[in-house]
């Protein structure tokens, strides 16, 4: 009895380790975070500066009457929505809701879907929705590279190893 709680016990620090160490990493092509609290161009400029710091930007383009910052990201980096949400907060702002336009691959682990990014070990959680079912009715089980845009939110549900964040499916493109 005590090797069984042993193994589980070490079986969930190694989810938990795993899981904390992998979100909201898949390949982020674009990403646009509705801000509150923006209303100046200086204001802008100064949250502009901290998320070019942001590993994997590459622009960033803010938008004061819309209240959106949006982000260009280098290709074939990855993008931290930790550290988008942390630039954003240390310019002085609170993110509203995180949009993005995601590449990779569904998969399912541990009986939840997710987006892969092939070569990688980087995942996001994919929210069961009506479009998340139309996608995988198009791909209709076959392996192929998909383009995903949506809303990211964090949640914190059981199940999730360690991941805060879910995606929620808007629009898709099978690659």
């Amino acid at each position: 009895m005590r090797k069984v709680n042993l193994m589980l016990s070490l079986w969930a620090v190694a989810a938990f380790l795993l899981g904390a160490s992998l979100c909201a990493s898949a390949q982020v092509e674009a990403a646009a975070v509705k801000l509150d609290g923006l209303s100046c161009p200086f204001c802008a400029y100064g949250l502009e500066k901290k998320l070019k710091k942001v590993e994997g930007v590459e622009e960033v383009k803010i938008e004061v009457d819309q209240g959106l910052a949006k982000l260009a990201v280098k290709k074939d980096k990855s993008l931290s929505l930790e550290e988008v949400e942390a630039a954003v907060k240390e310019g002085g702002f609170t993110p509203k809701e995180i949009a993005l336009t995601v590449r990779g691959r569904l998969a399912e682990r541990h009986g939840r879907i997710v987006l892969t990014l092939p070569g990688s070990e980087d995942i996001l959680l994919v929210e069961a929705n009506e479009q998340l079912q139309k996608l995988r009715e198009t791909l209709a089980g076959a392996d192929k590279a998909v383009r995903l845009t949506g809303k990211v939110v964090r949640k914190h549900e059981e199940g999730h190893a360690g991941h805060p964040y879910v995606f929620s499916v808007e629009r898709f493109e099978a690659l």
